[in-house]
């Protein structure tokens, strides 16, 4: 209820005018019910909590690169020391360096990331000394091995050079002469004359490579020849090395003679 302000008369709160005089009424201001929950002290409470939230999460964000740093520096050094996989510390060392300056560098978690950028470059020193070990050690194996190799090889080749002669001695005798160099008018005739007996009671054909060695134990040059259908019981006497280079033929003549290879049709 509310009273008109001019003739005192008492009327309903929802009128707009004095139903006696006329009056225009006064309207009565809404009251305002403010909710505790909005109240400018909440909001002071509230603030430092909000702050203290959002610092702990940025804190948080910036000390990654320091906590990655440590994590990629112990997993570094735990892998240097495994051959061969070790390879990946390589890496992984470099990563933690490269996280672990840029951490300090922004003054972000400064124990994580000194002690993270430490393990990392012990990790990368220790890494790189094994895999140049490891891989020295593999190389020198490997050199062995191709020697052994190279051994058996020489020994096979020795063997079957000794099962060929054995097998051409039976039926062939090549007996090798002295090497000689006929001086004539115009140009020396160097030669090597090899008289070839067929031991056996058939016709046969021969191959035969002989080659000159040095004082020094080095090949100064070979030749061959091919003896066709030399008969039974008979013999020949075959010239080798008829030419020779001129920058050698005086080593020609202190050279020895060895017999290469005799193949027999």
């Amino acid at each position: 209820m509310k009273q008109c302000k001019v003739c005192q008369t008492v009327v309903e709160d929802e009128a707009r005018f004095c139903p006696k005089c006329g009056a225009m009424l006064e309207q009565a201001e809404p009251k305002t019910v403010i909710s505790p929950a909005s109240t400018s002290w909440n909001e002071v409470k509230q603030e430092p909590s909000v702050e203290k939230e959002t610092a702990a999460v940025t804190e948080q964000k910036k000390s990654g690169l320091a906590t990655a740093a440590l994590v990629l520096g112990i997993v570094g050094i735990s892998l240097s020391f495994i051959p061969f996989i070790g390879v990946a510390s390589l890496v992984l060392g470099v990563l933690g360096i490269v996280f672990g300056i840029i951490a300090l560098r922004r003054n972000l978690s400064l124990p994580k990331s000194i002690v993270g950028l430490s393990l990392a470059s012990i990790g990368l020193v220790i890494a790189l000394l094994i895999q140049i070990i490891f891989f020295a050690a593999l190389g020198v194996a490997l050199r062995e091995l191709e020697l052994e190799e190279f051994s058996q090889s020489q020994t096979n080749s020795w063997k079957s050079s000794q099962s060929q002669t054995n097998s051409w001695e039976s039926k062939l005798s090549i007996e090798i002469g002295e090497f000689e160099v006929i001086d004539n008018q115009y140009l020396d005739e160097p030669k090597l004359t090899v008289t070839v007996r067929n031991k056996t009671d058939e016709r046969i054909s021969v191959y035969i490579e002989i080659e000159a060695i040095d004082k020094n134990g080095y090949r100064l040059e070979d030749d061959w020849r091919y003896i066709k259908d030399l008969g039974a019981g008979n013999s020949e006497r075959v010239d080798f090395f008829t030419y020779v280079d001129e920058d050698i033929l005086d080593d020609m003549k202190n050279a020895t003679f060895e017999i290469v290879e005799v193949e027999i049709d």
